[in-house]
């Protein structure tokens, strides 16, 4: 029963993630970009400047938040 629920939601996040990107949701295209072409092309594409950390809880995103605004203060 978890795993139904939990491939429902999965589905349901895609699908809101598709429409925020017709709508125009600039993070929500780059995430559909992602997902379509692979992150190699969307972190290579020309013209964009952008930044990826990979944080796998709540705990290591509030660790990560003063590296990144250090890092985008510099770039």
């Amino acid at each position: 029963m978890p795993l139904v629920v939990l491939r429902i939601g999965s589905v349901l996040w895609v699908g809101l993630l598709r429409l925020l990107a017709t709508l125009g949701h600039a993070r929500a295209q780059s995430r559909v970009a992602i997902r379509r072409e692979g992150h190699d092309a969307v972190l290579q594409s020309p013209g964009t400047q952008r930044m990826w950390f990979h944080v796998s809880s709540l705990g290591e995103l509030e660790q990560a938040i003063p590296v990144m605004q250090a890092y985008r203060a510099l770039h």
